[in-house]
């Protein structure tokens, strides 16, 4: 068993991801923070790499950062995409 799934005070410093296969869990602070390293790192691959798969993959990382940032937002305030999308109905 890891310290993150024990009873211990150290499961505050751990969020784990669920799915499929083994359970694993992040640090807590990159776990926060990995929303703004997706957004950085779709403003900085159009400027740090010429080409049109860059660009591509700049858009991918700004949309994956802005998606997360909004469920995550929605989550802390106790609602789930779909009650969203039932309330705009």
């Amino acid at each position: 068993m890891s310290p993150a799934q024990s009873g211990s005070g150290l499961s505050l410093l751990a969020v784990p991801l669920s799915g499929e296969g083994p359970s694993v869990s992040l640090p807590k602070p990159i776990y926060n923070a990995l929303p703004y390293i997706y957004l950085l790192a779709g403003v900085l691959t159009p400027l740090l790499l010429y080409s049109r798969i860059a660009a591509i993959s700049a858009v991918l990382f700004f949309a994956a950062g802005g998606i997360t940032l909004a469920e995550r937002s929605l989550n802390r305030r106790g609602q789930t995409s779909h009650d969203r999308d039932l309330a705009s109905s």
